[in-house]
């Protein structure tokens, strides 16, 4: 082979060795910690009714779980007096959590209606409002869909302890989940 064949060759091999390397980082995952909950919505855009219970700083920082929600993802969040997702906060006693979620389905597969909760037994009126927003946060994100978070995240493995980590609104995981599923 001459000089010149081989010079005409070594583009070519480069253009495919870069080409080959670019398509094998295309196929590697991106590393991210949001997991999903059950719940997936069949339209990004939903209404939270916040019942009576909802008073004071449970109100203030319920309020503001929305505007975070509905300002950093994609999807469309508000209050009104629709009954498909209800939020609620009153005293369910001494039972372990301090926010839940629940939801029901459609034959479809899709969520139906959902209501969260905050139990005033462990989350006291007196507490600050940034960490009843984190709770809010917390307990809204399982009805759009997020699991638990094995890091620092809203959806840490309880509120209180992302909270007590510095976690005040949605972090870049929180958001890129819940755009995920919508």
């Amino acid at each position: 082979m001459s000089k010149l064949q081989r010079c005409r060759k070594w583009p070519i091999s480069l253009v495919s060795t870069l080409l080959s390397f670019l398509f094998l980082m295309s196929m590697v995952p991106v590393a991210s910690a949001y997991s999903y909950s059950k719940s997936h919505w069949l339209n990004k855009n939903q209404v939270v009714m916040l019942m009576a219970t909802v008073k004071g700083n449970y109100l203030t920082s319920a309020k503001q779980a929305v505007s975070n929600i509905n300002s950093a993802t994609k999807v469309g969040f508000s209050t009104g007096t629709r009954m498909v997702w209800q939020a609620t906060s009153q005293n369910f006693g001494k039972n372990g959590w301090e926010g839940q979620s629940a939801y029901t389905f459609l034959a479809s597969g899709y969520t139906k209606d959902a209501v969260s909760r905050v139990n005033t037994y462990y989350m006291k009126s007196s507490y600050p409002v940034a960490r009843m927003r984190v709770l809010w946060l917390h307990e809204f994100s399982h009805c759009w869909g997020l699991g638990h978070s094995s890091i620092n995240t809203v959806m840490y493995k309880s509120a209180s302890d992302a909270y007590n980590n510095g976690v005040r609104y949605l972090t870049s995981d929180d958001i890129k989940g819940i755009n995920s599923r919508y």
